[in-house]
């Protein structure tokens, strides 16, 4: 696999990186930040909330669906999701969920 092309990453121990969905912009977490990575301009920008220190991953959606977020409460794992600001947007008590993500229909491919 080559190379093509790289940038310093303000925080170590990246958890997660996924496409944002209303822009062209990354989200990568880590044990102690959120970040926006823009991939052309190498822009990386600190995202700030009541919810965004240990965050598993993140996932957008369109324009009026929150921002989700997966918090641990055991290692690896929680039985809720919530948004940025901790509100909680999910909880069933018992469930062991590792990544949360928007799924939508313009996701599939035919």
């Amino acid at each position: 696999m080559q190379v093509i092309d790289s940038t310093v990453l303000p925080d170590t121990d990246a958890h997660d990186l996924v496409a944002d969905y209303n822009h062209d912009l990354l989200w990568l977490t880590t044990p102690d930040h959120v970040f926006q990575v823009n991939p052309v301009t190498k822009a990386i920008t600190t995202i700030n909330g009541d919810n965004t220190k240990n965050i598993k991953n993140s996932s957008t959606g369109p324009v009026g669906y929150p921002t989700i977020m997966m918090l641990p409460k055991e290692k690896w794992w929680t039985d809720e999701i919530t948004d940025e600001n901790g509100n909680s947007l999910y909880k069933l008590a018992g469930l062991k969920i590792y990544k949360a993500r928007w799924l939508l229909p313009d996701s599939f491919s035919e």
